[in-house]
């Protein structure tokens, strides 16, 4: 018996009238550099075009990459130079994909599928990865010894610790312990683990007073020469913290998103099922994640907009007066009106 017929080969076939006329139009003159896709899609002649028949031409004059502004509005009131966005989800957003996307301009979303404290340790972290101003520097008090230094420069990873009246920020500068006092402190067989830090603090340093910006501060750094400049009030009290080292690794990444203070900007989400069970651990979230310095919060709305939803949202605007507050996800535009009311923005699209 006969087999199968052998395979024919197979070439496709000009669409009618598109061949003709491009062949036609791609000429010397008018054309011959190309031709826009009004003209080439939307012709008289052109039913129809394939791959085969279109080629994408380069532009003659190609904007440089530092040209470009892709400046996109994450929220109300926060900016950012790459519109990248970290989804609120446990595989994909969490302290190093934070970071991660704050360098590269963009922003992260830290989850809320973890403890309260896990996730404001998760916001602290991110936020003193770079920063100008550190607002919250660890600090000793004068009845500290060396060896209580040391282990804290050890544990925390500085290379320096203010030392205050009270031990805390806040508190009245009294002056300095840096990592090279410590090595000629504890160097050699005469150790002085135990010394008192009131003995051997630097106490004739330069500071800086508020209101300072930081182009100024970097001015006063390098016109004294000094590589750590506390910021102090009227009253000596200690507000900032600002280190040479993190101004260095912050010129390395220029398009980083960041806030005033210089800091990486990130956002963290939280629900209102935590508030409406009773046991307020969507306000005792919101707050935690405020006080370690989240930018803004996500309240999530995958489950619908319900009274308590809107009644947690103008409690949160209510309360942190600086934080943005963003919503969704959303499908509706009756959602999107309620929610708009009050919150900074809106992340539309039908929940998972």
């Amino acid at each position: 018996a006969a087999g199968p017929p052998p395979p024919r080969a197979w070439r496709p076939l000009p669409s009618p009238g598109v061949r003709p006329a491009l062949e036609g139009a791609m000429s010397v003159g008018d054309g011959a550099d190309g031709w826009p896709a009004e003209k080439i899609l939307g012709g008289a002649a052109i039913h129809g075009c394939s791959f085969r028949d279109i080629v994408f031409l380069p532009p003659m004059q190609v904007s440089s990459q530092e040209a470009e502004k892709l400046h996109s509005r994450f929220s109300k009131n926060i900016s950012l130079p790459t519109p990248i966005v970290g989804a609120c989800g446990p595989s994909v957003t969490e302290e190093r994909m934070a970071v991660a996307l704050a360098l590269a301009g963009g922003i992260g979303i830290i989850h809320r599928h973890q403890s309260i404290e896990e996730q404001a340790a998760m916001v602290k972290r991110v936020k003193e990865h770079e920063t100008a101003f550190n607002l919250n520097p660890t600090t000793l008090g004068p009845r500290a010894t060396v060896a209580d230094a040391e282990r804290v420069m050890r544990e925390v990873g500085c290379s320096c610790v203010p030392v205050t009246d009270n031990g805390r920020m806040g508190g009245r500068l009294i002056g300095l312990i840096t990592r090279r006092d410590l090595d000629s402190l504890l160097d050699g067989p005469n150790a002085a683990e135990d010394t008192p830090l009131n003995t051997v603090v630097i106490k004739d340093m330069v500071m800086a007073f508020e209101p300072i910006t930081y182009r100024d501060a970097e001015t006063m750094m390098r016109t004294k020469k000094v590589g750590k400049l506390p910021v102090v009030n009227s009253e000596r009290e200690l507000v900032a913290l600002i280190c040479r080292g993190d101004s260095k690794r912050s010129a390395l990444h220029p398009h980083a998103s960041r806030d005033p203070n210089a800091q990486l900007l990130v956002a963290a989400a939280l629900s209102v099922d935590e508030e409406a069970i009773g046991d307020g651990l969507g306000w005792d979230r919101a707050r935690a994640l405020v006080d370690a310095g989240v930018d803004a919060l996500l309240l999530e709305t995958d489950d619908g907009v319900s009274e308590a939803t809107l009644a947690f949202l103008k409690r949160l605007k209510a309360t942190f007066l600086t934080t943005d507050v963003i919503c969704g996800r959303i499908s509706s535009v009756r959602q999107a009106e309620e929610l708009c009311k009050d919150c900074d923005g809106l992340m539309v699209g039908a929940p998972a």
